[in-house]
């Protein structure tokens, strides 16, 4: 069993969480295979974050990238996985790699933290004027108050009032999607529309 939805998020019945947020475009290739194909496979088939990343990462053509926040409701392990065309990051809860200083809490939001991911955004990183810096947005300074605020208390009420907050709720943010362990394996979630 699996939701899999226009959104793109996705549950299985094997407890595997994944949403994505796009972030700027980077060089397509030919040869690949389109995204939405390599996301249903990942959605319909993986077992566990290695399973979404492998699948994910297969042949990829490079269009539509993003950001994939994941989570396994087995081993209550999350991680982000930013995947460009050649460059990608994979940042896990289980070897502690979380950036800011931030435990156990990933966002996305169209503003990619990945230095490797940016630079494929240029046509030659090594010699053009391009600022490679990440800059946080509204969005970013957001999400990190949260952390800051509810650190170790974050639970699906509070999510949904930040889904529902601005700068957060923005126009060109669709909807906002909770899931805990339990409720994913039950194949639910919250969303703010």
């Amino acid at each position: 069993g699996g939701i899999h939805s226009g959104a793109d998020f996705y549950i299985n019945s094997a407890g595997i969480m994944i949403g994505e947020t796009t972030v700027n475009q980077t060089p397509f290739d030919p040869d690949g295979t389109p995204q939405s194909n390599r996301i249903r496979k990942a959605a319909q088939y993986a077992r566990s974050i290695d399973d979404v990343v492998r699948i994910l990462s297969a042949r990829n053509n490079g269009m539509y990238t993003n950001d994939w926040l994941i989570g396994d409701a087995k081993s209550d392990e999350i991680a982000i996985f930013c995947l460009g065309t050649q460059a990608s990051k994979l940042w896990r809860s289980r070897n502690h790699e979380f950036y800011d200083g931030q435990i156990d809490w990933y966002w996305s939001d169209n503003n990619p933290k990945s230095l490797d991911i940016r630079k494929e955004y240029i046509s030659n990183p090594d010699n053009a004027p391009y600022d490679l810096s990440f800059r946080p947005s509204d969005r970013d300074r957001s999400f990190w108050n949260f952390y800051r605020k509810h650190y170790a208390r974050i639970d699906t009420k509070s999510g949904m009032q930040l889904c529902g907050s601005s700068p957060i709720n923005r126009p060109h943010a669709c909807d906002g999607k909770i899931t805990t362990s339990e409720m994913a394996e039950n194949l639910m979630f919250h969303a703010h529309y």
